[in-house]
């Protein structure tokens, strides 16, 4: 029963996302694109640190004492921020979609 959940959830998910993205206007792609990276990148430390809390032989290695602390946390996601909007626009003005006139 857990895998079938986790399944439709998945489905479910996807499906969001792809609505999110044909309901977004073109001009806010970009940013939409780099709010979900940082939002992955957020989920994943978060995930990280219960998975390392959760183990209780990996305390003793200093990998597991460096995501322990939540200002090392806070410091990888600022980096991630701050490299991420340094690279430029993920998308350039010609890879846009063209406008259908024809679309509902």
């Amino acid at each position: 029963m857990a895998i079938i959940d986790g399944i439709l959830s998945g489905v479910m998910g996807g499906m969001m996302g792809a609505m999110l993205g044909e309901m977004i206007n073109d001009h806010y792609q970009d940013s939409t694109v780099k709010i979900m990276f940082i939002f992955s990148i957020a989920i994943l430390l978060f995930l990280t640190y219960m998975m390392i809390e959760e183990v209780n032989h990996l305390k003793e290695k200093s990998v597991a004492k460096l995501f322990q602390n939540p200002l090392v946390v806070l410091t990888i996601l600022i980096i991630f921020f701050y490299g991420f909007n340094q690279l430029g626009p993920v998308f350039t003005e010609h890879q846009l979609p063209i406008e259908d006139k024809n679309h509902h």
